[in-house]
């Protein structure tokens, strides 16, 4: 059976851009993560995804100020593939809720995925 878990509307203050203000000021982020796994038995914990360690990695990369939300999201699914070899898949969306652009109104994002 394939099993997919989520973390999702996940709210973050961080630290990450490229301009100085965002490295003071820091911004609210959003974080939808995804991943699959053959799972045989639902119900047996230990052969599946633990929502507390896929949170605990996030939150850990999230608190590294980097300047491109593209290294934040392939380190997080990086450390989320080491922790968890038998993944078939993951992918993650990155929202900046106020990015610093003069007279923008709305939110960017990065989106990553990746098969293994």
């Amino acid at each position: 059976m394939l099993t997919t878990v989520r973390l999702k509307d996940v709210l973050f203050h961080a630290f990450h851009g490229l301009y100085e203000s965002e490295k003071k000021a820091g911004n609210r982020f959003t974080i939808n993560l995804e991943v699959s796994f053959h799972q045989e038995n639902p119900k047996d914990l230990t052969s599946g995804v633990d929502y507390v360690v896929l949170f605990d990695i996030t939150k850990k990369i999230m608190t590294t100020p980097q300047d491109l939300l593209e290294s934040v999201g392939t380190d997080i699914l990086k450390a989320i593939k080491s922790a968890f070899p038998f993944i078939l898949s993951s992918s993650i969306t990155i929202t900046k809720q106020k990015p610093p652009i003069v007279g923008f109104i709305g939110q960017t994002e990065v989106s990553l995925s990746q098969s293994y």
